[in-house]
């Protein structure tokens, strides 16, 4: 069995656990047995499949030397294996870096669409992750935008009142990249006309920054519109459209004629 061995110089032994299960959750892997090797004493193996595919990707952590590898059993047709161990040793380099810069987070290709924000580190619950910013902007503005838009409905419009909204697609940062999620482990939050995003929970590193976008519309919500904004997160809890279809909305990432971000949207 072939073993690739992740570099852990200067990694906090705490965190290391969580980085492995939460970089297997960003793959969208299922994790099928814990165990402890008993050829390496105290250490901590995990099995992880992806679906009805074949193979299995191992990952063991051993604690007494400050050491931690990757392993498969793989079959004919496991071809999602190699790409799996590719990101997991991305997210550990990251999350070694991560300390030094003291950074949160980092941009790379999404499993849900496009371009997603991925957590570095542990982050805890009520931590205000991001500001979304951009350029401000009145709401006929906005519509304008919205409506000459060549990407329809993507855009990086977000609506902060009935008079103002911020297009990160102008002097923009990472925000206008965290994606909708059912099932959010993100909150976004009006604090006096700023716009920030928050953790609803702890966030392990690895994760995915997702909130609900709740995304609210002055036309009748047909099943063409939910079709038009429909939703990838692949939550156990997805609707199947970013739409607020309960017609309580917490976010404001829309405005008139149910504007909406690039980066987050499913093509």
């Amino acid at each position: 069995m072939e073993r690739f061995e992740l570099q852990l110089e200067g990694y906090s032994r705490r965190n290391l656990t969580s980085t492995i299960e939460g970089a297997a959750k960003a793959l969208g892997l299922l994790t099928t047995q814990v165990t402890t090797l008993s050829k390496y004493p105290g250490s901590v193996h995990w099995h992880f499949k992806k679906g009805k595919e074949r193979g299995t990707l191992e990952a063991t952590y051993w604690p007494e030397r400050h050491r931690a590898w990757l392993s498969y059993r793989s079959g004919r047709g496991a071809e999602w294996i190699a790409p799996a161990i590719r990101e997991f040793m991305r997210v550990v380099r990251e999350s070694v870096r991560s300390p030094v810069r003291k950074r949160l987070y980092s941009v790379r290709r999404s499993p849900i669409h496009g371009r997603g924000v991925f957590a570095l580190r542990r982050i805890p619950k009520g931590k205000r992750v991001i500001e979304y910013r951009g350029e401000r902007i009145s709401s006929e503005e906005a519509t304008r935008r919205f409506e000459e838009s060549m990407d329809y409905p993507f855009t990086y419009l977000f609506e902060v009142d009935e008079s103002t909204t911020i297009d990160a697609g102008v002097r923009g940062n990472s925000a206008r990249f965290i994606n909708h999620s059912c099932s959010p482990n993100c909150v976004s939050l009006n604090d006096g006309g700023r716009i920030f995003i928050e953790a609803l929970r702890q966030i392990s590193p690895g994760e995915e920054l997702t909130y609900d976008y709740r995304l609210k519309t002055e036309e009748p919500v047909t099943r063409r519109l939910q079709a038009v904004f429909g939703c990838n997160c692949g939550s156990r809890r997805c609707r199947g459209t970013l739409l607020d279809v309960r017609g309580k909305s917490r976010s404001s990432r829309t405005s008139a004629g149910g504007i909406q971000t690039e980066g987050s949207l499913p093509r």
